[in-house]
């Protein structure tokens, strides 16, 4: 992977501008890659998706719920944030420290006296990364200020006096540079195989086209893949998750975390902690004592799969035996029983074909219709998970099966189900949804109805996206607050 080729024990401790000081780097091409691990360094740490931004789009959407609502679950679950809210603030100054390196790497290596190949790579990631975190940017608070060329001085972390810049020329901007990463990237990587490729870039572009509502483009960019790239699916989903086959045919992109090097307990977050569920610790197995219990599947949801789902036994854990019922519901898929609690190597998972078959279904639907071409798409992923496949429907009834079947197919992977509740502007209905049917689940989490309604009770519409810090106001003051913060 790319970060353990760069003493990846101790990067994390690192400033990242004295990994990528233009004084020191981008000489050669194991600078450049020293380059790329410096932008990685700001999206594994404990900022941004080693913890903080699992937690915010982990929680406070319908589908995945922490056993207690203290700390971070109350926070977030019960949508209790301003512009003073610490997470807000670390996040946006870790993006925009990374995008920052992302732009001095594109300036410097462009430049450097290295071999084609490796400067390609370089400047293609730098590129894609770029695009990455903007479309995360845009996702948690809207208008942001845009940079393409790197700052430097005291203004390293801020936005200096820069306005916000509008979302849709952001997401101009997000297609740009996958456009650019796609002809400078390769398709694969023999080695490296944690390193952005084409089809990432691809992926991240077919995703913010479907924000643009651009269902052309995100249809083009789905069979693009599809068509084109060595991805498929795989026949089994199981497969997907087995941890010694991490870098399997269906994973187009993930954030590769390595045990005791570039760790996370985001393995702990999804298993169980055993005094939630009443079970004698003679009867819990091991992996109850690994847990935080912190995302656990409300019980409606999980009880909404079919019984002939075979994705059901590898996202549902909701007893020991037959005689041991527990009180939540737990995502075996995120589980990692033989590392560490608090040091494992669980992936991050972004961009996998079951997810880009369900997108191309989407857009189908909205361009054309409920098509035999859209029907055929979310029954590939239907048939691998043996349920029957889908026709007959139409168009209402057709996006409304897609969004089910998303939920199914990606619960708990890669920030799927609270960006895509946005994207389409159903959150607040969603929350009163998921009330609603566990409250007439007859087998309830102790907790579940009390979580769900903590969400319901305190959602605003204007809560969709985040405050801008209030501490980043305070330092450029062309920046404006978010309605209703």
């Amino acid at each position: 992977m790319i970060l353990s080729s760069i003493s990846c024990d101790t990067l994390l401790d690192e400033d990242p501008r004295d990994l990528i000081d233009p004084g020191r780097f981008y000489q050669s091409e194991t600078d450049a890659v020293a380059a790329i691990t410096g932008i990685y360094s700001h999206l594994l740490n404990a900022n941004t998706w080693g913890i903080q931004m699992d937690i915010l789009f982990g929680v406070n959407h319908d589908l995945l719920a922490p056993t207690r609502v203290l700390g971070a679950g109350q926070q977030f679950m019960g949508y209790r944030w301003d512009a003073s809210t610490e997470r807000f603030r670390v996040i946006w100054r870790e993006l925009y420290q990374g995008i920052n390196d992302a732009n001095l790497t594109i300036r410097e290596v462009s430049k450097a006296d290295i071999p084609t190949d490796a400067k390609n790579e370089a400047v293609g990631e730098a590129t894609f990364l770029r695009g990455f975190m903007y479309y995360y940017m845009v996702a948690m608070f809207g208008d942001v200020p845009l940079f393409t060329e790197p700052t430097t001085g005291d203004n390293f972390s801020m936005t200096g006096q820069a306005p916000r810049t509008s979302v849709n020329a952001i997401y101009q901007q997000i297609i740009q540079d996958c456009q650019q990463a796609e002809s400078l990237l390769p398709d694969k990587h023999s080695t490296q195989k944690s390193r952005a490729t084409k089809w990432a870039a691809t992926a991240l572009k077919m995703k913010t086209y479907l924000w643009m509502n651009d269902y052309a483009g995100a249809k083009t960019a789905a069979m693009d893949i599809i068509q084109n790239s060595s991805h498929k699916l795989l026949s089994e989903f199981a497969d997907i998750f087995d941890p010694n086959n991490e870098f399997n045919d269906e994973i187009i992109y993930q954030f590769d975390f390595l045990t005791d090097q570039v760790q996370t307990n985001r393995a702990a977050r999804f298993s169980p902690r055993g005094q939630d569920d009443g079970v004698a610790a003679a009867d819990r197995p091991f992996v109850f004592t690994l847990g935080f219990g912190f995302f656990t599947l409300f019980k409606s949801f999980a009880n909404s799969y079919a019984e002939n789902d075979l994705r059901r036994a590898v996202s549902v854990y909701d007893q020991i035996n037959p005689d041991i019922p527990l009180r939540y519901t737990y995502l075996p898929k995120q589980w990692r029983e033989n590392e560490p609690r608090g040091n494992t190597g669980l992936n991050y998972k972004f961009y996998r074909m079951g997810d880009v078959y369900l997108n191309l279904a989407e857009a189908e639907n909205e361009l054309n219709g409920p098509t035999q071409e859209a029907f055929d798409a979310i029954n590939m992923v239907r048939n691998r998970a043996g349920v029957e496949p889908l026709s007959g429907l139409n168009q209402e009834e057709l996006r409304d099966a897609i969004r089910q079947e998303r939920a199914w197919e990606l619960v708990g992977e890669g920030n799927h189900r609270k960006l895509d509740l946005l994207r389409w502007g159903t959150l607040g209905e969603a929350l009163s949804a998921r009330l609603k049917a566990e409250q007439a689940e007859p087998v309830k989490g102790p907790n579940n109805v009390k979580t769900i309604q903590l969400s319901v009770d305190n959602y605003q519409d204007f809560k969709a996206i985040g405050p801008i810090p209030a501490s980043e106001i305070l330092l450029n003051p062309n920046l404006t607050q978010n309605p209703g913060y």
